[in-house]
């Protein structure tokens, strides 16, 4: 079983608070990276939205480095429910129906 992901909500607001971190100073990517445990690669692709996902544990570490609240910064996506096609959102029966049908 893979460890639930978080999702940032917006790079924007990550760059805006490491602009105002806690110490009065901003906190540059490489300062982040390594007050989280993290590479560089992975603050920028949080920055970037590129890959937009963290571990529970690494968003908590990002937040107590920031001094927020975990919800200001990341939120837990729904599951998809039992039988989706998280791709296009179509039941999986569904889809099989209309290839059967055609």
């Amino acid at each position: 079983m893979t460890p639930a992901r978080l999702h940032l909500t917006s790079g924007e607001t990550l760059r805006t608070l490491m602009r105002w971190a806690p110490n009065g100073s901003s906190v540059t990517i490489r300062e982040l990276a390594d007050l989280v445990g993290v590479s560089k690669s992975k603050i920028e692709a949080l920055l970037s939205e590129e890959r937009p996902t963290v571990t529970r544990e690494v968003a908590e570490r990002i937040c107590q480095t920031l001094d927020i609240r975990q919800s200001a910064l990341f939120f837990e996506p729904l599951s998809a429910p039992s039988g989706a096609d998280t791709a296009t959102g179509r039941r999986t029966h569904e889809r099989h129906r209309d290839r059967d049908a055609g």
